[in-house]
């Protein structure tokens, strides 16, 4: 006997005959409905299938919440985790929309505009401010347009705010400073599962490296190096850094290097799945850029376990021009118009044109 509660979604012909049933099965045609794995990529049309896969599959028995894709991650086909904004969204800069709002308006720069936007303390705006004037000069890794969109991980932002402090030259800047800096010390530390990398991926590239961690813990390191009074010096007459410090470097390094993040390919490959272009290009010039400082810290110590080595830089050298420097809105559009090259223009230059293939300059360079 054919069913009482009809499906009215065009084509679709399903009759039941419980209400719960028919409610159920519409929400297998919602296009806005998904629940999203918490601990694969898998997604579900049902909350109960969730469960059943959270039980089977990965040994989870507690109930879950109701989780569901935004509608950029939709579009995307990325990973999900509910929030608003979510992870994803977060991490790539974007506006992050409700499941049913509007897709988000196609500008290129949007995620990328104005400095700053974390709630800082006025304090902590001057110390960012001076370490932009006097330490990003020497030891430009960290994009100011950016620095405080990092939703991921606030360890960047406070590791910057903790060298600006230190170079004020005020003492209780620097009493404040060094306290900031134990603090994030123990928040490395306690992360370290999430940035060391014990043993290649199977396919490089295929895991999300965690750039702004990598960057609070070298900006951690060097931190070591202009607040240390001890100027003790090895047999090479270079700086010996704390014993804690050395090793934290070496297992830095050699984390990058087994995640393949000296080698262009590589870096290309993080990228596969993204659409924006200046989204991708700022990320690839801050991968270069910390690959470079990491390699210049390696070599100005004298007591590493593990260093970078110059013919490992398998990438071309950073971009020199206004695109990297450009905070605003227009400061961006004025910098766009003037490249010869287009900025979506990802696989050249050639292997020759790699810093471990042209790199006179760096081997001359204690």
């Amino acid at each position: 006997m054919a069913g009482s509660f009809i499906c009215h979604f065009p084509g679709c012909t399903a009759t039941y005959r419980r209400k719960e049933h028919l409610t159920r099965h519409a929400a297998q045609h919602a296009e806005t409905e998904s629940f999203q794995c918490p601990r694969c990529d898998k997604q579900f049309k049902r909350s109960d299938t969730l469960r059943r896969h959270l039980r089977q599959g990965h040994g989870i028995n507690e109930p879950t919440v109701r989780i569901r894709a935004c509608q950029s991650c939709r579009e995307l086909k990325t990973r999900c985790y509910g929030r608003f904004p979510c992870t994803e969204c977060s991490r790539r800069q974007t506006q992050c929309s409700a499941p049913g709002d509007a897709p988000p308006h196609p500008n290129p720069v949007s995620k990328r505009q104005i400095y700053p936007r974390f709630n800082q303390t006025p304090t902590e705006q001057r110390a960012i401010e001076t370490y932009f004037e006097l330490f990003d000069p020497h030891w430009t890794f960290i994009h100011r347009g950016t620095l405080t969109q990092h939703a991921d991980t606030p360890l960047v932002v406070q590791s910057v705010v903790v060298i600006g402090l230190w170079l004020s030259g005020e003492d209780a800047a620097r009493s404040a400073a060094r306290q900031l800096h134990g603090v994030l010390g123990s928040a490395i530390l306690q992360q370290r599962s999430k940035w060391e990398c014990i043993s290649p991926p199977e396919c490089p590239g295929t895991c999300k490296w965690p750039i702004p961690l990598y960057q609070s813990i070298l900006l951690h390191i060097l931190f070591f190096a202009i607040s240390n009074d001890d100027k003790a010096l090895g047999s090479d007459f270079k700086p010996i850094l704390p014993s804690t410090a050395s090793t934290l470097l070496s297992t830095l390094a050699d984390s990058c290097r087994k995640l393949g993040m000296f080698h262009y390919p590589t870096i290309l490959a993080q990228f596969r799945n993204d659409h924006v272009a200046s989204y991708i290009w700022l990320c690839i010039e801050e991968i270069k850029r910390f690959n470079i400082a990491l390699f210049r810290t390696c070599r100005r110590f004298s007591n590493l376990s593990d260093r970078v080595e110059v013919d490992e830089l398998q990438f071309p050298p950073p971009a020199i021009d206004d695109l990297w420097n450009a905070i605003e809105q227009e400061d961006w559009n004025a910098a766009l118009t003037k490249r010869a090259r287009k900025i979506d223009e990802f696989d050249g230059p050639l292997e020759e044109h790699w810093i471990s293939n042209s790199a006179g300059i760096f081997k001359s360079i204690d």
